[in-house]
């Protein structure tokens, strides 16, 4: 784990380790007048989580379930204790005419390119291991469980593929779910 290159943000953290905070909402008031005072843009919560386990990691600051909390990006994201991962397949033709289904070139039948998922999808050429393994990173990376997750395979025309296209991507998937985390993502892929 790389801590930033920001002296600020690490300054932030240790900081905010300092202060008993009664509510996240309160570490979210103390963010906002230490990046006004230092005259720096407000960091990431996935910026500031990286900088703080490594921290707690390297026994430099104790953690802190209330700063946890508080840079917990999008909650709702696992509220019910389940992360939900994303994965697309890759490009092809789908027999079907639908009217109501867009059709955008190189992408899943049923799916635009502007979307969170297709864009990771594109990111990772459509490998189906490092789909699910940079997800489970950035959910990690925010502050997210990643010990349960609900895999959900998009693109249309799964169905259609070849059995051994189906059956790869599916072992793909799960290959990536039981080596994540002792393998991440190569950087190119965070």
């Amino acid at each position: 784990m790389k801590i930033s290159k920001d002296p600020n943000h690490l300054e932030l953290i240790i900081q905010a380790a300092k202060i008993p905070f009664k509510n996240p909402e309160k570490f979210l008031d103390f963010k906002k007048s230490f990046c006004g005072a230092h005259k720096i843009p407000q960091p990431t919560n996935a910026d500031l989580r990286e900088i703080y386990n490594e921290l707690v990691l390297t026994k430099k600051i104790k953690s802190s379930p209330i700063l946890e909390k508080a840079m917990l990006s999008r909650a709702v994201r696992t509220q019910s204790g389940v992360a939900v991962v994303a994965v697309l397949t890759k490009p092809s033709t789908c027999p079907g005419k639908c009217i109501f289904c867009p059709t955008e070139k190189n992408m899943p039948k049923s799916y635009l390119s502007n979307e969170p998922a297709v864009m990771r999808a594109i990111m990772n050429k459509f490998d189906a291991y490092n789909q699910v393994q940079s997800r489970l990173m950035a959910l990690e990376l925010n502050g997210h469980s990643t010990e349960k997750i609900e895999l959900i395979v998009m693109g249309g025309t799964f169905s259609y593929f070849p059995k051994a296209y189906q059956k790869k991507f599916i072992t793909d998937c799960f290959r990536a779910c039981n080596d994540y985390p002792r393998s991440r993502p190569s950087p190119s892929l965070r």
